[in-house]
């Protein structure tokens, strides 16, 4: 059966790309002039569609941070999405811990300064070794037994 007079839909994606690699500086000269008539259209359009979707995008944000915060402190809690320590396992007191301290200090070294960036770049790293998942109460315990409370990083 053919799709769109071409033998099948990939021979069909093929020659649409190849026509674009063919024709791209005449493609992206007419997309420009394009939008430059249009601006106006396109940013007003494009600001409705930010407010109409605002609250769809945060909840689906939302949910995106809470999954990769959840499969990150599954690893470091060695296997399990619980406080290594006590075993408390409420996902909205568990965050990430640095075993030998320095959590401050590594997340400026790294320009991570929010939890989830944190979590995306232990994902985007392979999950290296010097943490753990603890819970907020066990993080402080462990702060004051190390003397760590005292130290401005």
């Amino acid at each position: 059966m053919s799709y769109k007079g071409y033998a099948s839909k990939e021979s069909y994606q093929a020659s649409k790309k190849k026509y674009y690699e063919t024709h791209k500086p005449y493609i992206q000269e007419w997309k420009n002039g394009w939008y430059q008539e249009h601006r106006e259209h396109v940013i007003a359009k494009s600001r409705l569609n930010h407010e109409l979707n605002k609250e769809d995008r945060n909840d689906k944000n939302c949910e995106r941070r809470r999954k990769i915060k959840a499969e990150v402190l599954t690893h470091y809690g060695k296997g399990k999405l619980a406080c290594v320590r006590c075993g408390f396992d409420d996902l909205r007191a568990l965050s990430i811990d640095h075993i030998n301290g320095g959590g401050r200090q590594h997340a400026r070294e790294i320009g991570q300064h929010s939890g989830t960036a944190m979590y995306s770049w232990l994902k985007k790293n392979n999950y290296p070794e010097g943490f753990q998942t603890l819970c907020g109460n066990c993080q402080w315990i462990k702060r004051d037994e190390n003397h760590e409370l005292s130290r401005k990083g």
